[in-house]
């Protein structure tokens, strides 16, 4: 009898079905009481010694590792994360090298057996009827809750005793799960029939910190349950809980219970930095990091994440999904933060985060900021400055699989590029369409920024980091006004210069990316050339004016000098002669491209005794300086030589005579001008050009040399005549004509049977031809084309063709079948728009589009036979003449459109997205103001500064956030000191007393000046981000602050600030 399993029992790996006593670190085996998987690579993965010598927080080759993936993450063009080194997520696998897994968010998984037996006992007869599994689904427990289960994607529930509720499945299926308490109070387990337990599967087996199911599946001897053998189970739950630092009372602005490194008191959460920041610090069971980084708090700015949070918050960003400890820590950080538009980056020794949101200009670079060389990348390679993202992401109506959305493209982009560059992006921790299209969209937008740009700047800029965007005024980098994202920052000790690197930041594709707004950005780039320098004549002069030889000065003109070539890439000369009336740029002559390093120039070729100018002009790359101009200098005349003797003329002389035969030569001296060409004097019958007449044409021929004007030929100086040329035989006429006929029937026409005449002048064939014709006759005519020929060959104007001279009838064409019909759409996809939660927004429905049946060049949609297969989420239909109305839609789907014509029927798909819009954003609100004042009091003033009104959340909250600046004037005299306190104030519209926010005044950095120059100078720095709560809802209020002295021997004059303030709903 077929049986599952008839082998006595496998374990997954080497996982040894015994109690251990070892808790989490030791060798991986399910083990006793309050025991957990290992924390090796595998969650049932063997051969992984015991742990003797933990090191406490993050090992050398973990900080090796996240240490080159953030310095990796500098890099504009980093690779996009790569997870999933376990396997499919939603596959039920036995795989001993999947990692622990990690599920986070609400996410459905197939879960990692390490545990599989059959067992004996549903009615205690049979042998071998239970196949037993225990499926690990996610470390790091408890998580948060299992919400459902399905086999073969049919949701089955189960009673308290861990029986499939009456369905299908009773007493055929049975299940019990655990969320992962460390450590579980007992042993999971759920019993089956006669069977109490799994055989070979004890009370100690806990697997504490380990949410895990047990699924036990009984034999059908009818064969009405597992047809196709084991079936595939999914579990839908909330993963595991995190560290949320603004439900930390210990963290600045915190409230609550939640503490850093005590998962006790973590909770749910399906924010990405949440997530990310609490992957930074690792999980911990019994004291031993299991998943994730391990760095311990300080080396985490952990103000970054929280500021992430806030806004993944607002834009409604969630993380869901499952990765192994098997994964790279690095890219599991990176695909965390991917799923909440952001990515890992060091803040010096930190492991902070970027994410994509507005940001406001902190400060202003300027010619006077920099002490070294600025580098600018002026635009991004052409294969990654992409204008169109194919996103991949995870849906959970798709059985919850990895599958492609319609691609996202920005037309305009594709216009400015040429055409379209499209790549594949994968999001593997977002699970909803709207999300993968924004972060697709902020992609595209980002690959169009340029950089690096680098910066060094005076020591005053350390106080500057990675993630502000600063505004960069140095023109003679075509950074005019550009608005800069800082990405790293880095300080030599011995110089103190501070090096800020970045990219362009374009504040337009915020609204763009998020779809507030339909406007594509313009592609940034920089602006104005770069300055080339002009030459001086401290550097080139015009050293002579001539070019001594042999004892003869030529005209020339000679210019020495020297550039700088480290600071141009080429120098162009040129040259002209002088009028005195001439443009700064006309007449130039180029004497080409010459190396940076030409130290002089010699013009040659030129004229004596004249006027020269010379022209000198620097290049960069591609951008011309402006002309040096030297000159006018002349130059001298040329020496006058001795004169030679004079020279020969000569010419070689033909003359021509017709005769019947060879003529006598002439028999006179004949006398030949060279200037003319000119030849008299001959006789008997001889000419210098060619006579009439139709005698043969013999010539002669005599040479002419002499120094004078003429040459005399006597006689015997003329050459044998020789026949040039004479009247030849009459030539032939010939020709090929080709005659043609068409028939339906195929068979070959008999050639012509009569004799008929050419005429060579006309082409013309007369006579009887019957059918034949010279010319293709019309397709009316059949649909077979013969063809035959003959040769015309004669001395006459005509010749006869014989019957015989017909080449033999063959078929040169026929007609072709005609083409089947062509069917097509107007469109292939329609985007329809939702409304967040899914409901299609009025105005959408209903939509159409036509479907077009052609047959050649003729529309026969009217004739044609037409029906419509919508998928199971759309309502469609289609009327006589292929007209397609969608009239709604429950989600995204297709519609299937077929027409039948003369009996060939063809089908095209037409795809419909539901693109909804974004959970509405809890920060709706925010109004911002910068800050330029002057004070030195050492009390809060009565009235604040920057007072913006602005109405309480619906929850009565309202944030503040301060940037502050502060700078002792200059010059001045001595060591002066000053540090600043400040706070944010309120109090309703209309009046009334001002309140402090809860979190009260804090206290700001040092700020220094020694003596009167601005290098002696250091600025003090100081920010605020405060909630106030206990608002009236709706409610209108000003929010201002107010700064201080709190020390510092600086008292005899104002300070400046500068800065912002932003109050927002949080």
């Amino acid at each position: 009898m077929s049986k599952f399993l008839r082998t006595a029992a496998f374990v997954v790996g080497a996982v040894a079905l015994v109690v251990a006593t070892a808790g989490i670190g030791a060798a991986p085996a399910i083990g006793a009481a309050g025991a957990g998987l290992g924390a090796g690579g595998g969650a049932a993965a063997a051969g992984v010694a015991a742990v003797s010598a933990n090191i406490a927080g993050i090992s050398a080759a973990t900080m090796t590792a996240i240490a080159s993936g953030l310095s990796a993450a500098a890099a504009l063009t980093a690779k996009k994360p790569s997870v999933s080194g376990g396997g499919a997520q939603s596959s039920f696998k036995a795989d001993p090298s999947a990692g622990i897994p990690y599920a986070m968010g609400r996410t459905s998984t197939g879960g990692n057996i390490v545990f599989h037996r059959a067992a004996d006992g549903w009615s205690g007869k049979t042998n071998n009827d239970l196949s037993d599994f225990v499926a690990i689904l996610s470390g790091a427990g408890p998580i948060d809750a299992i919400e459902s289960f399905q086999s073969d994607g049919v949701a089955v529930t189960f009673d308290a005793s861990g029986n499939a509720i009456p369905s299908d499945f009773r007493d055929f299926m049975f299940q019990k799960w655990q969320l992962g308490a460390s450590p579980e109070a007992t042993a999971i387990n759920v019993s089956a029939g006669y069977s109490a337990r799994p055989s070979g599967w004890t009370t100690s087996h806990k697997l504490s910190g380990y949410a895990a199911a047990m699924l036990r599946l009984r034999y059908d001897s009818k064969g009405r349950h597992y047809q196709n053998g084991t079936p595939q189970p999914a579990w839908v739950l909330r993963g595991v809980k995190v560290y949320d630092p603004r439900l930390d009372s210990t963290y600045p602005g915190g409230s609550g219970a939640c503490r850093a490194l005590n998962e006790a008191t973590y909770v749910y959460s399906e924010n990405p930095y949440l997530h990310a920041l609490t992957w930074c610090l690792g999980r911990y069971q019994n004291n031993v990091r299991i998943l994730g980084v391990g760095a311990p708090v300080a080396a985490i700015d952990v103000a970054a994440f929280v500021e992430g949070a806030n806004i993944a918050d607002a834009n409604g960003w969630k993380v869901g999904g499952v990765v192994y400890s098997t994964d790279t820590k690095w890219e599991v950080l990176k695909a965390i933060l991917q799923a909440g538009g952001g990515e890992p980056m060091r803040l010096g020794a930190k492991i902070s985060c970027l994410i994509n949101t507005p940001r406001v200009s902190l400060a202003t670079v300027t010619v006077d900021d920099v002490v070294g060389e600025v580098s600018v990348q002026a635009t991004q390679p052409q294969r990654d400055r992409i204008n169109g993202v194919v996103p991949r992401y995870r849906e959970p109506n798709a059985g919850w699989e990895i599958v492609p959305a319609a691609p996202v493209r920005v037309a305009d982009y594709v216009t400015l590029d040429g055409g379209q560059r499209t790549k594949e992006i994968e999001y593997s921790l977002v699970q909803n369409l709207n999300q993968a299209v924004q972060l697709a969209r902020y992609d595209i937008e980002n690959a169009r920024e340029f950089g690096p740009i680098t910066l060094p700047l005076k020591l005053r800029w350390m106080g500057y980091k990675p993630g502000d965007c600063v505004t960069v005024v140095t023109p003679e980098v075509g950074l005019d006004g550009q608005l800069v994202l800082l990405l790293n920052r880095a300080l030599e000790p011995t110089t103190g210069i501070v090096t800020l690197t970045g990219r362009s930041e374009t504040a337009g594709k915020h609204p763009f990316a998020l779809g507030q707004t339909g406007v594509a950005p313009a592609t940034p780039s920089v602006v104005g050339p770069p300055l080339v320098p002009t030459p001086t004549t401290d550097e080139w002069t015009i050293s002579d004016n001539k070019l001594a030889g042999d004892g003869v000065d030529a005209p020339a003109v000679v210019v020495v000098g020297a550039a700088d070539p480290s600071i141009i890439t080429a120098i162009i000369f040129e040259y002209r002669v002088y009028t005195g009336t001439q443009g700064a740029d006309d007449d130039w002559k180029s004497l080409g491209v010459d190396p940076p390093d030409t130290t002089n120039r010699t013009i040659t070729a030129i004229l004596g005794t004249t006027q020269y100018q010379v022209s000198i002009r620097y290049r960069i790359r591609d951008s011309l300086g402006a002309r040096l101009i030297l000159g006018p200098v002349t130059t001298v005349p040329p020496k006058t030589g001795l004169p030679g003797v004079a020279g020969l003329n000569n010419a070689t002389v033909f003359i021509y005579r017709r005769a019947a035969s060879a003529p006598t030569l002439p028999s006179t001296t004949a006398t030949y001008t060279f200037a003319t060409a000119a030849i008299t004097g001959l006789n008997n019958g001889w000419t210098a050009t060619i006579p009439a007449g139709s005698n043969p044409l013999y010539v002669s021929a005599a040479t002419a040399s002499a120094s004078a004007a003429t040459d005399t030929i006597a006689a015997g100086e003329w050459a044998t005549p020789v026949v040039l040329a004479q009247d030849g035989s009459t030539g032939l006429n010939a020709a090929t004509i080709y005659l043609y006929q068409r028939n339906n029937s195929g068979t070959a026409p008999a050639a012509p049977t009569t004799t008929l005449t050419y005429t060579f002048a006309s082409g013309v064939l007369s006579g009887t031809l019957g059918a034949w014709t010279q010319s293709v006759p019309a397709a009316s005519g059949g649909k077979y084309l013969f063809v035959t020929t003959a040769t015309a060959l004669g001395v006459g104007a005509t010749d006869a063709i014989v019957s015989g001279e017909w080449a033999t009838v063959n078929r040169m064409a026929a007609d072709g079948a005609d083409a089947p019909p062509v069917m097509s759409i107007a469109v292939a996809s329609l985007n329809l728009a939702a409304e967040y939660g899914g409901a299609i927004k009025t105005g959408q429905l209903p939509r159409t589009v036509q479907a077009t049946m052609r047959n050649g060049a003729t529309d026969v949609s009217s004739t044609t036979s037409w029906s419509v297969a919508p998928s199971a989420a759309i309502t469609a239909t289609i009327n006589a003449s292929g007209l397609v109305t969608i009239t709604a839609a429950a989600g995204s789907g297709w519609v299937d459109v077929t027409g039948t014509y003369g009996g060939i029927a063809t089908k095209q798909r037409l795809s419909i997205a539901v693109i909804a819009d974004a959970a509405p954003p809890a920060a709706a609100t925010s109004l911002s103001a910068g800050l330029a004042l002057t004070n030195n009091d050492a009390s809060f003033a009565a009235a604040p500064f920057n007072v913006l009104t602005l109405s309480a959340s619906g929850a009565g909250h309202l944030r503040g956030i301060l940037a502050l600046a502060y700078d002792i004037p200059i010059p001045g005299t001595g060591t002066r000191t000053w540090t600043g306190a400040a706070k944010l104030v309120f109090r309703a519209v209309g009046g009334g007393a001002w309140s402090d926010f809860s979190g009260g005044a804090v206290n700001g950095s040092l700020a220094s000046a020694i003596g009167g120059t601005t290098s002696e100078a250091e600025s003090g720095f100081l920010s605020l981000d405060q909630t106030q709560t206990g608002l009236t809802a709706g409610a209108s209020y000003e929010v201002g602050w107010m700064y201080r002295r709190v020390s510092g021997n600086y008292t005899s004059g104002s300070v400046s600030t500068s800065g912002s303030l932003t109050v927002r709903q949080p």
